[in-house]
């Protein structure tokens, strides 16, 4: 036996011993786990369809959904204090259950589940889709589900007075009745036959409420001027400077800047058009790049502060509670999230800037009792048997197994402590 191959033994952490050749014992390197890989590829798609989804969300209940900015934000904030509070019940499955990979095989089945549901759900409901039943040849019976306005349309005049209001009635018959519930609180009183949808709130026109009868009729036309009146809808345009033409004549150029609501009056004669730009609601814009500098912030804050406390809540966990004490440490974000719902609702503020200053003031008390936290803390340094034992964990040290058989040659030991020993050898190794 050469001297690069004597054998020799150590005692494990638990009391076991481990016999192995020097050689081996150098060139021993820890086996990369091949599951590293699936779980790296299965986080890469997971933060992809997550921070996609989510990123997209608040404008998708701002613009499509037409909720208002605090209704959006809440929703938002729900939606994100349920991502970050369901890892304690994995982290349960992961620490006393299914272990840790095949926790994370099987919520991720669940996850691509979610996703493909939500994709689903996007299509139109069939209901509300135009169809059609054959009767003879050519001749259908449309049917589809619908509503429509039940009161004066939207062609009534409401400007020249002197026009008779529109009406248009409508029959309304029962239509599916079983396919759809209808909550909408019914009168105590009577049994109304229609819901009426609100469409616009009439005012009285003071013009027809007064009747103008005999000879002082007749006096009056003939004192009144006529004005040519015409009004414009409110129109969106896209910022920039725009020429104005009346009647192929140049009245001028106007501004009109991010942010602002103008109005724009024209005084037209035989020889002349003079135009006015009267500010309603004054410009407001940030230039993009001024946010460059707060993402930038932000985010080294969030990765440098993210990673070094996950990687905390690991070592400093016990082995049978890594994986709770990371879902706790995600369960902070889920309760911010909370206080931002309760800040909302409760509308202590009419500006969301002001909003943002309240949580800096919160994240800057956090901070100073961390400080104060953290002085007093004391690091848990003992062994982690979820690791392999290293040299510096207090282990014995090696000695060779030829020195070890020499003292038990020379030290009196019974023929049953020489089996166990021999027994344990051969298990360790």
């Amino acid at each position: 036996m050469t001297p690069k191959e004597t054998p020799s033994v150590s005692r494990l952490s638990d009391g076991s011993i481990r016999d192995k050749q020097a050689s081996e014992l150098e060139n021993e390197k820890l086996k990369y786990p091949k599951s590293v890989f699936f779980i790296v590829t299965n986080e890469f798609c997971e933060r992809f369809s997550y921070y996609g989804m989510r990123t997209i969300l608040a404008l998708y209940l701002k613009n499509k959904l037409d909720y208002s900015d605090n209704t959006a934000t809440v929703i938002y904030h729900i939606f994100t204090m349920f991502v970050y509070f369901f890892p304690l019940l994995g982290a349960m499955l992961a620490d006393s259950v299914l272990g840790k990979f095949r926790t994370i095989f099987y919520l991720s089945i669940v996850y691509a589940l979610g996703q493909n549901n939500q994709s689903i759900l996007m299509e139109p409901f069939a209901l509300w889709e135009d169809h059609n039943v054959k009767i003879t040849g050519n001749q259908s019976i449309p049917y589809f589900a619908n509503f429509s306005e039940c009161g004066g349309t939207e062609e009534a005049n409401g400007f020249i007075t002197a026009v008779e209001k529109q009406a248009t009635s409508y029959v309304i018959e029962p239509s599916f009745p079983y396919a759809y519930k209808d909550h909408i609180n019914k009168s105590e009183s009577g049994n109304p036959a229609i819901r009426v949808l609100s469409y616009n709130t009439l005012q009285p026109d003071a013009v027809t409420e007064v009747e103008l009868s005999g000879t002082h009729h007749v006096f009056q036309t003939k004192r009144t001027k006529f004005h040519a009146t015409q009004i414009t809808p409110l129109k969106e345009f896209s910022p920039g400077k725009y020429s104005i033409k009346v009647n192929g004549k140049d009245a001028g150029r106007i501004d009109i800047k991010i942010g602002g609501v103008y109005t724009l009056q024209t005084y037209v004669t035989l020889d002349s058009v003079k135009i006015s730009l009267v500010t309603v609601t004054p410009s407001n814009s940030v230039h993009i790049l001024w946010l460059l500098p707060q993402y930038i912030t932000i985010a080294l804050a969030e990765v440098m502060f993210c990673v070094t406390g996950l990687e905390f809540a690991f070592k400093q966990a016990p082995s049978s509670m890594k994986s709770f004490l990371q879902a706790s440490w995600l369960f902070t974000v889920a309760f911010g999230n909370v206080i931002v719902v309760i800040i909302a609702e409760a509308k202590f503020f009419e500006q969301q800037v002001s909003e943002f200053f309240f949580f800096a003031g919160l994240t800057a008390l956090d901070f100073l009792l961390f400080a104060m936290l953290t002085r007093s803390y004391k690091y848990h340094n003992g062994t982690d048997y979820d690791e392999p034992p290293t040299s510096d964990e207090k282990n014995i040290p090696l000695v060779s197994l030829e020195k070890q058989q020499e003292q038990l040659k020379n030290s009196p030991v019974d023929e049953e402590t020489a089996q166990l020993w021999e027994f344990t050898h051969e298990i360790a190794y």
